[in-house]
This record gives C-alpha cells, sequence and structure tokens, in this order.
C-alpha cells in the first residue's frame, strides 16, 4: 500500500469487500468477464469503398485508435499517430516521440496484458473527441495474472485528430488505485 491513510468509514466503491457495498450507480459493471470471453469493443473503424476520396473523420480516427490499443498492437498506433503526436497522462505531463511511445506502449502491454478501454460515450467536435468510459487491466506477476491484481477505473480521454492522423491522447482518471496495486505487489 502507498503511505496514504484512508479515512474512517472508507469504502472501496470500485472493489467492494461485501456485497452490501455495491452500488451499482457507482460502479460499472463489467460487459463479459475476463473469463468469458473478450469484453465489448468499439468495432474497428469500416472505411467505405471511396477511402482514396474520403478523409476519415476525427472520430473516425479517434475509435480506430482506441481498437488498436484494445488490440494492443503498437504498430498500429504509431501508425495513427501525426509526427506531431502529443501524449499527457493523468497527472498532466507531455511526453513526445514516436521511439518513445512505442516503448512506453510496448511496456505498459507487458505490464497489463489485458488492458483495455471500454467507451461508454463519444462527444465530438470538428476535430476533437472526448470518450468516457472504464480503462481496466491485470498486473502482469511473473507473467501471472490474479484476479487480485486487476483493477477498473472510470476514465475519460481526449483525441485530436486530424487527416486521420492522432495529434493528441490525453488521459484523465483517478489512476491512484492502479499504482497503489503496482506498489503493493512490488515487494512480491
Amino acid at each position: 500500500m502507498s503511505g496514504r491513510a484512508r479515512p474512517a468509514g472508507f469504502k472501496n466503491l470500485l472493489r467492494p469487500e461485501r456485497a452490501e457495498d455495491y452500488d451499482p450507480a457507482v460502479i460499472l459493471p463489467r460487459p463479459v468477464s475476463r473469463r468469458g470471453g473478450p469484453p465489448r469493443v468499439a468495432p474497428p473503424v469500416q472505411i467505405g469503398a471511396d477511402s482514396m476520396t474520403k478523409t476519415p473523420t476525427a472520430k473516425d480516427t479517434v475509435l480506430a485508435f482506441v481498437d488498436r490499443i484494445n488490440a494492443r498492437d503498437v504498430d498500429g498506433i504509431l501508425a495513427l499517430m501525426d509526427d506531431a503526436y502529443r501524449f499527457v497522462d493523468s497527472a498532466g505531463d507531455t511526453f513526445r516521440g514516436r521511439d518513445y511511445m512505442r516503448a512506453t506502449w510496448a511496456a505498459h502491454f507487458e505490464q497489463y496484458p489485458d488492458y483495455h478501454i471500454l467507451v461508454h460515450r463519444a462527444l465530438q467536435d470538428e476535430d476533437a473527441v472526448a470518450l468516457f468510459g472504464v480503462a481496466s487491466g491485470t498486473l502482469n506477476q511473473a507473467g501471472q495474472l490474479w484476479d487480485e491484481n486487476h483493477w477498473e477505473v472510470p476514465a475519460a480521454f481526449l483525441g485530436v485528430a486530424a487527416n486521420g492522423r492522432m495529434l493528441l491522447w490525453q488521459l484523465f482518471s483517478d489512476t491512484a488505485m492502479v499504482h497503489d496495486l503496482v506498489q503493493a505487489n512490488e515487494s512480491r
């Protein structure tokens, strides 16, 4: 655990210990369990026969980016990134560079081999798309994916795209639970 003390009466609403602590208004149930089959995913972007003349919309591009993330396809992710691409994490730190992003995504998928983004809602304007849903994964510990190392957090993402290329991918989520899980398992 991290050194942060939990307030008296604290209930972990994301992973309740008792059934009576479950609040369906707060917790977003998994659509399909990891063992029962793959979670629902946004369908891959299908661009019609006129794809030579039609430039994908920002929404097409952002959803294709999520599809490549959910497929854990590092090359596919990089193929959608513009040279000016930026990633902004939940702490507000900005990262750039194709080589850095290749290494970062590869390491992320090694650490969380079942990482997945479930999109519940997408809102867009001309070049930006806001996605709201859940990010989930299981910490890989010596090649094992234990249930106690699984996490799900509400998440929002901002994707900015133009001409079929991602310019920005920004995460908005409280990742403290994920960091606590990683830290607690470092000593195992």
